[in-house]
Parts: structure tokens; sequence; C-alpha cells
């Protein structure tokens, strides 16, 4: 669109709006006519004259970023086919209410930076969703790609004015999906003892101090990015830690694991108040950097079921004093541990990681233990033949 009218009609012949059409334009009012299906990525993004958009019926996709940054925009009317709202579809706008219609399923990170919003409703024919009047849930069971035993719902947004600092969950809430929380700077503690998974982005950006959940399983890319209040959280059910779930969490001193992680992600805790790091694992892998630039951190032990180290995973932690590798650490990259020149390694003999220290870097170590013939005998055939 390169015109400059205030209002413009789009149409009857046009059934496809190209991504960016009327990005930045300054259109006050826009008529979509019900040819449309989808609005595309980015449509109206940066209209920041637009002050009301009604969707037609015909709609049934609207994508990422399409209404973002539209400032001025207070007035929003779905039509009742709409089935998808994308991510930041109407980020950083000025709209006070929203009525999710029949077919709406999706909305993550949909309304991000929404301040002024007061009021979402859902209609009551939709199967999906279901609202409090706070906060917007899904049934758990669209969840994809997860063994999860558990019945209940996820947490999908919560309505920024109306979160309070201290949210204690029901015990039907088993997650917390995508951006629910993201830039929310009114919350400062989740209780929830039955939720399982914090999904990507979920509180990134937000002000949470305290995290308590006892069951917790998988927490997803991003989730606590950002999140420069949180002191402390319990990991101990913890299968996999995606890429950057904790990055940039400086206040984040402690963190406990067990043995039943697997995966801990590129950049995971880059950047945290960390000062100690215990892992054991199952054949778990330590990812790209998921412990760089831990300025605080003195000693790391990795236990039985440690098995990879990746690229740069403690890159430039200059505090750090000592390293312990179990038996079960197969192999690292060669500068996973750039920039820790102060570092002494305690490594039990005959193992694949006293055999690359001692042979191939400079670094300082002690032997604290043996790895005898018989018992890596064992725990060959114990592989091989799995007990």
């Amino acid at each position: 669109y390169i015109g400059s009218a205030d209002e413009y009609v789009i149409p009857e012949e046009i059934d496809i709006l190209a991504n960016n059409c009327f990005f930045m334009s300054g259109v006050k009012s826009v008529v979509i006519n019900e040819s449309i299906t989808e609005i595309p990525y980015y449509a109206f993004a940066s209209c920041r004259n637009l002050t009301s958009i009604d969707i037609p019926d015909s709609v049934e996709y609207i994508d990422d970023g399409a209404f973002k940054d539209c400032t001025s925009l207070e007035t929003v009317t779905l039509g009742e086919g709409v089935a998808y709202i994308g991510l930041d579809s109407f980020a950083n706008t000025k709209i006070k209410s929203i009525h999710l219609g029949p077919s709406v399923s999706y909305i993550n990170g949909a309304f991000n930076s929404c301040n002024a919003l007061e009021t979402i409703t859902i209609d009551p024919e939709n199967e999906v969703l279901s609202t409090d009047g706070n906060a917007v849930y899904s049934d758990l069971s669209g969840l994809i790609d997860m063994d999860l035993d558990v019945t209940g719902y996820l947490l999908e947004y919560y309505i920024p004015s109306k979160t309070p600092a201290q949210l204690v969950l029901d015990n039907t809430t088993m997650g917390i999906g995508a951006y629910a929380f993201y830039n929310n700077k009114n919350i400062k503690s989740v209780t929830g003892q039955n939720l399982v998974l914090v999904d990507g982005y979920a509180f990134a950006n937000s002000s949470i101090e305290e995290f308590d959940s006892a069951l917790l399983m998988y927490v997803w890319t991003n989730a606590f990015r950002n999140c420069r209040n949180l002191k402390s959280i319990d990991l101990h059910n913890v299968f996999s830690i995606e890429d950057g779930a904790f990055q940039n969490c400086t206040s984040l001193t402690e963190v406990t694991f067990n043995d039943t992680i697997s995966y801990i992600g590129c950049q995971a805790f880059e950047n945290t108040g960390l000062t100690e790091v215990v892992v054991y694992g199952d054949d778990c892998y330590i990812e790209e950097g998921a412990f760089m630039n831990c300025r605080n951190l003195e000693s790391v032990r990795l236990e039985e079921g440690v098995s990879y180290v990746g690229m740069n995973a403690f890159l430039n932690c200059p505090k750090l004093m000592t390293i312990y590798m179990s038996k079960t650490v197969k192999g690292f990259e060669d500068n996973a541990f750039n920039g820790c020149d102060n570092v002494t390694f305690e490594l039990i003999k005959n193992t694949t990681a006293y055999k690359y220290i001692k042979n191939n870097t400079d670094f300082n170590f002690e032997v604290v233990g043996n790895y005898s013939f018989w018992q890596r005998i064992v725990d060959f055939f114990r592989s091989l033949f799995g007990f």
C-alpha cells in the first residue's frame, strides 16, 4: 500500500494480502473484505494511526506481528472464523478488551506488552480455551511430542494488569504456556505444585523472583531469559533444560540438579550468578556455552551420568578454580574451558577425560581416583546389555 488516504477499503476482488502490505502506513481505518482468509506477517505493523479494526468471519489465520506496534489501536473485533493468532500479533497496542471466538485455539505471545488489556472473554462454544477472568487456559492434551501421563491445563496468558505479585496456582494447572508472563513486571513469585512444564519465553523479561514446583520436568527455550531478579530454582526433577532457559539471570546463585537431567542447552545458564555447579545426569549433554560468562562460578562437579561437554561450555569463567570429571564424561570440545585460566581439574585415572587433559592440554590436574581395568570391563557390559 502506497496511498495516503486515512481510510482504505480493500477491494472485493482482492483475496490475498502480502506480508508487510500496510507496514508503517498512515491509515486510520481499513475495511477488510470477506474474500480475505489470512492477515499475513506484519501486514499492519507500526500503523500508528490505526485506532480500530474489524476482522471478518472469513479470516482464519492472523500471522506473527500482524498488528504489532499499532500504538493507537484500542478496539479489535475478531470474526468467528479466526483460529490462529500468531506471536506478537497485537503486541504493544492499546487494546483494552478482546473476545476470542469459538474457533480460536492458538494465542501464544499474541498479546505481548498489551499493558492496557483488562478483559479477555471466550466464546462458550470454544472447546480449547477457557478463562477465569484473569488468565486464559488450554487443555494440556494439546501438547505434542511429550510422554506426559497427566491431565490438566496450560496457563496460556495472564493479563498483565490483573497479575498478582504472588501467584498460587491450583492443582489443575500443569504447565505455563509460551509467553504467558513475557515482560510482565507485576509477577514476583509463582507456586504450582503440579507444574511439569514451563514453555518457551514463559517468564522472559519478567520481574519474577521465585518459582516453586516440585514436579517440574521441562524448561523450554528462553523460558526465564533476562529474569534478572530470579534468585533460585529447584530443578531436581527436570529432564531437559533448553537453550537460553536462564540466560542473563544475573541474581541466580543456586540451582539444584539430579540424575534425571539429560540435556542442558546452549547458553542455558550464560551470565548467571552461579557460584557452584553440580550436575548428575542420564547420559547428560552440556551444550555450547551452557555456563559461559558465569563470572562468579568457582566450582564445577560433573558427576556420574554426565557424558559430554560442548564448545565454550565454561568459557570466560575467571573465578573457576576446580572442575571434577567423573568416569562417565566421554567427550568435550577443545575450547570448552577457554578463559578458565586458574582452573585445576580433578580427574579419575584411566578415564577419557584424564587421558585427554593429560596429553592434550596445559591445564593443571590432580588424580582423585582410579578407574581400574575390571571396572571398565564391568561398565562396558552393563552398557552393552543395559543393566
